[in-house]
């Protein structure tokens, strides 16, 4: 055994100061050793240097490159096993993963710099999710894996290509070390609440606590790094006990419990590292596995498997405790580092441990763990057994019931399948493309009007069924699945939907078949991009009828008597809506504010020359009547107004006490839907136009405009022809702002100003954001609404539960609502995993998050959401300081939010607005400096903006 300590290898301060090293590691192709220590800086040494340290010259060329990204010390450097990347876990919170470029040629020395620079390694990514100090690190052994534990209890599992977050797990105190499976199946986390807890990788459940062998041991230590032997076959767990004398535990795989004990140290062992090369000696056929252990009593002792004492002992490594352990690959050199500074080699001869076995016989060895590393994964234990198997009855009690309640076979599931329905029935939208026949939709709308009537019986569609044989020689009826049946809604997760008030009816509209009268081939549209292949309008699928929901009382169920008719512009449009069918009665219910009931009674008969009688019940009397003489399709009220619909287009508004508040408005066609919100009312027609009126200043706020844009954007980059996106959901905000969310993810507004709408939610971020909410349930009760009510909003009868977060926020659940329905979420993320992993697209998610930030911040402006922009923008501050290369965007942020110069400020206050949506600029530019100012990166951008803001303060007290 050689044992060697080069001096110019370690971490020094500006007087030559050797500084703590808490941590080093080894490349797994030997040639590249990584420190880290107090003064923030991961270097990167030759280790062939190291070897060859007896020639001075190596203090110039063992040192191959610093990177001081840390605010704080370094407490945990680990190469991955593929080589690729350095991760490094420091007390400022930041995990961040190192990328060595090959491509980068190495700077020259500037002046007064001595640190010399060999290797270029850039930030790839920095993980952001402990709360305290990352005091270790642990690679899976394919590197798709990484663990970081630290002081804040938690063990954070990271995806190892994409580095996003999978899981977070927890001990009840510090965790201080970390140790993967080399047969890939557990890893095991040690903790300060004195027990090592294996996690399945399968599903990040524990498979067991260990915790006889540390009842009693200190909790001083600042690590507890333990150590998988290259067999799978042990865990040594450090700082153990035995009786009162410290000690190594050895932990047997399978029942995991300690049988052996490692002592002779005279204080606790900090740090126990396995040799991961299995070795064989002549005198047995067995192979043997070697452990080093060390720390606070400054010894080393190292262990092998066939001997009941050490094979040899090293006192005085170091002149304090030891901090961490690393083994070159061969299995013949040890790397030693301390709190003192010092960095000691051992240098081992093959004869000391025995002959080294290559990776085929511990890929051997592993195999008896399953059918190896690279195989199928197989059950280790009748536990495991058990447990798929009450997984799979569950699964299988779950289909039961989902299909219990497609069948409707208990009025009580019916019930409860009603209540998770949040939308009602879909609006069909029909886009003219190019070359090709009429294209129509089918999407989930929320309906504008509920319908309670003393109804008809109506000849209900009866689906396609079939008789199936069951294995026990029964037969019985097998319903339509949704994806077929002609009168099925989508199902909604009972979970996940928000709850609805029982108090108020709800009802489903059934909506008219969207008109086809047209040329064959269609007519092209003004859209770019279609590329359809005509087609005739035999094979356009008829338009799906959803059955009407039960109500309380029989005689008020609804009469769908006819469809409404077709206005003749709707058969040249170039997009087409379904519109409600004519019902014998039409109903809205406001129980915000002023509670009262708007309806409209319709002709039985189409071929009737009654009017139709429009009445308002307030507090069980009726207020006022009123008789028109078109029927009535949709209705909407609020504390202000009350409106009515009408099939040929025709839009009435009263005034609560029953005046006409104005003439009767025309339309061009029939409207698809009418919502209000305080005094302002917007109408869709059937063929796509929005307009939105002022009723208090007696004005429209823009003039009308054609959904097309938005309803043609998700079906225009396919070559075939397709169903264009629908209209799930529209509203107006209390500042008449027009929101529309569709099937396929995409939640817009028309900003009046800008003359376009404006996308503000969609499945993109979804998928490569690091600040989506995947939730779909609000985060706490209460909130805003689209008509910015706190409370439920019983509008046109159906309750609609208030949302918290905001407007923004509430778009966004509903993007994830539509991905969760369709499926496309897992496709878009496939996707971009695969970007990821490809050359030139690694700081794809890194910009996308940013990109959803500063999304987030113009959407919170256009909607005047005043919460929603102070979150996105302290997020936003945190991320672009946090990375490189966003350094500019510091800046602006800083200037925009600061304003014009203390000294120019009186010229330029006429031209600088201090506030936004209420709240001070420069009050939040002091939180954001807050929020950067731990990132030393853009120290220099953020202390000048401090200082400005200092002496305006300094100015305003004098």
């Amino acid at each position: 055994m050689w044992n060697i300590r080069p001096g110019w290898l370690g971490h020094f301060d500006e007087g030559g100061l050797r500084q703590p090293i808490y941590s080093l590691d080894v490349s797994p192709d030997g040639a590249r050793l990584a420190t880290g220590g107090l003064d923030g800086k991961v270097r990167v040494w030759s280790v062939p240097a190291c070897l060859n340290s007896s020639d001075e010259n190596e203090a110039e060329t063992g040192l191959l490159s610093t990177m001081p990204a840390h605010t704080g010390g370094v407490l945990s450097v680990r190469f991955s096993p593929n080589g690729r990347w350095l991760a490094s876990g420091s007390d400022d919170k930041m995990l961040i993963i190192w990328e060595r470029d090959e491509r980068s040629v190495a700077p020259k020395m500037s002046y007064g710099e001595t640190d010399v620079v060999k290797e270029v390694w850039k930030v790839y990514r920095r993980l952001v999710g402990h709360e305290n100090d990352i005091v270790d690190l642990g690679w899976s052994y394919d590197s798709s894996l990484l663990v970081s534990v630290g002081l804040d209890s938690n063990v954070i599992v990271w995806s190892g290509s994409t580095y996003e977050k999978i899981k977070t797990l927890s001990h009840a105190s510090s965790v201080k070390g970390v140790t993967f499976d080399p047969a890939g199946k557990y890893f095991a986390t040690e903790s300060d609440d004195r027990t090592i807890k294996v996690w399945r990788i399968s599903d990040y459940v524990c498979e067991a606590t260990i915790s006889t062998p540390f009842v009693s041991s200190p909790i001083s230590t600042y690590f507890r790094r333990p150590s998988w032997s290259p067999d799978g076959s042990h865990i040594g767990g450090a700082n153990a006990m035995n009786g009162r004398v410290s000690a190594a535990a050895i932990i047997n795989r399978g029942t995991w419990t300690s049988e052996i004990s490692l002592i002779g140290h005279e204080g606790a062992v900090e740090v126990v590292k396995f040799n991961p090369v299995l070795f064989q000696r002549a005198d047995t056929e067995d192979v043997l596995t070697v452990i080093a252990c060390a720390g606070q009593d400054r010894v080393l002792s190292i262990w092998n498997t066939t001997r009941s004492r050490p094979i040899t002992t090293v006192a005085d490594v170091a002149e304090q405790s030891t901090s961490d352990l690393a083994w070159t690959p061969d299995g013949l050199s040890l790397f030693i580092c301390s709190f003192d500074g010092s960095i000691t080699l051992l240098r081992f001869e093959e004869a000391e441990f025995g002959k080294a076995q290559g990776s085929d016989v511990n890929e051997s060895v592993l195999s008896k763990y399953g059918a190896g590393r690279q195989g199928d994964i197989l059950p280790e234990s009748v536990e495991q057994l058990a447990l798929e198997d009450r997984s799979r009855h569950a699964e299988e009690e779950s289909k039961q019931e989902r299909l219990a309640d497609l069948m409707g076979t208990s009025a009580h599931e019916a019930a409860l399948a009603m209540r998770t329905l949040p939308l009602e029935k879909p609006v069909e939208a029909v886009v003219v493309a190019e070359d090709s026949a009429i294209n129509h939709t089918e999407g989930t709308a929320m309906a504008t009007t509920t319908v309670t009537a003393p109804s008809a019986p109506t000849s209900p569609v009866r689906p396609y069924v079939q008789k199936v044989t069951m294995v026990n020689g029964k037969k019985r009826i097998q319903p339509q699945l949704i994806s077929s049946g002609p009168a099925q809604s989508p199902s909604i997760s009972r979970h996940n939907a928000p709850p609805q008030t029982s108090m108020i009816h709800q009802h489903q509209l059934e909506i008219s078949q969207p008109s086809l009268a047209l040329p064959r081939g269609g007519l092209p549209t003004l859209i770019a991009g279609n590329k359809r292949s005509a087609e005739s309008q035999d094979d356009m699928p008829s338009a799906k009828r959803i059955a009407d929901g039960s109500v309380g009382d029989p005689r008020d169920a609804p009469e769908f008597m006819r469809p409404a008719a077709v206005n003749p512009a709707a058969t040249t449009a170039a997009v087409r809506l379904g519109i409600p069918k004519i019902q014998s009665l039409v109903s809205h219910i406001n129980t915000i504010g002023i509670q009262y009931v708007f309806e409209a009674r319709n002709p039985a008969k189409e071929t009737s020359q009654d009017p139709v009688r429009v009445s308002f019940v307030r507090k069980g009397r009726v207020a006022w009547i009123d008789y028109i003489q078109s029927p009535v399709v949709l209705l909407i009220g609020t504390d202000h107004y009350v409106a009515a619909a009408c099939e040929d287009g025709g839009l009435l508004i009263w005034t609560l006490s029953g005046r006409r508040f104005l003439s009767e408005l025309v339309l061009e066609a029939a409207p698809a839907f009418l919502e209000g919100c305080e005094t302002f009312l917007m109408t869709i027609s059937a063929i796509g136009m929005l307009r939105v009126w002022d009723l208090r200043e007696r004005k429209a706020l823009f003039a009308p405009v054609s959904l097309a844009p938005i309803l043609d954007a998700a079906s225009s980059v396919y070559d075939k022809l397709t169903r264009g996106a629908s209209i799930t959901q529209a509203g107006i905000t209390d500042q008449g702002i027009p929101i529309i969310t569709l099937s396929n993810g995409d939640g817009c507004i028309y900003d009046k100003d800008l003359f376009s709408f404006v996308k503000l939610s969609e499945s993109w971020w979804a998928v490569s954001s690091n600040y989506w909410d995947g939730t779909t349930v609000p985060r706490s009760a209460g909130g805003s609404t689209w008509n910015g009510a706190s409370d439920t909003h019983a509008a046109n009868g159906t309750a609609r539960t208030a949302v918290s977060g905001g407007i923004l926020g509430a778009l966004e659940r509903k993007t994830n609502d539509e991905l969760m329905r369709q499926g496309r979420g897992r496709l878009l993320g496939r996707i971009v995993k695969q970007a990821l992993t490809r050359e030139g697209f690694e700081g794809l998610e890194t910009a996308a998050s940013i990109a959803h930030l500063e999304n987030r911040l113009a959407a919170a402006l256009l909607l005047r959401s005043q919460d929603e922009y102070r979150e996105a923008l302290m997020l936003y501050a945190r991320r672009i300081a946090a990375e490189d290369g966003y350094l500019a965007r510091v800046e602006e942020l800083c200037r925009e939010l600061m304003g014009p110069p203390v000294e120019l400020e009186a010229a330029a206050a006429a031209s600088w607005e201090p506030h936004v949506l209420g709240l001070e600029k420069r009050t939040l530019l002091r939180e954001c400096l807050i929020q950067m100012g731990k990132f030393r990166g853009c120290q220099r951008v953020t202390t000048q903006f401090s200082e400005q803001l200092d002496r305006l303060a300094s100015l305003s007290a004098m």
